[in-house]
């Protein structure tokens, strides 16, 4: 745990990465997201990150194939 958060400090301290507030409008784009009826915490993370994404006008850049795949946001990385 120790080596997570030494990780996470090391990663902040690069000009390069900064923190993004959630914005207030994502809430909706989630829900929207997250209305089906399959459930499961895979897919409640994943609709997460693509709700924070779109509401941020921003790219997530994944190495999961599968996330990828629900959204023209998603960079894949090999």
């Amino acid at each position: 745990m120790r080596s997570a958060w030494a990780a996470y400090d090391e990663l902040f301290e690069d000009a390069r990465v900064s923190w993004c507030a959630e914005p207030a409008h994502m809430e909706e784009k989630f829900r929207k997201l997250t209305s089906g009826r399959i459930a499961s915490p895979k897919l409640w993370a994943d609709a997460y990150l693509l709700a924070m994404a779109d509401a941020l006008d921003a790219t997530l850049v994944t190495f999961d194939q599968a996330l990828a795949k629900h959204s023209e946001r998603c960079l894949l990385l090999s």
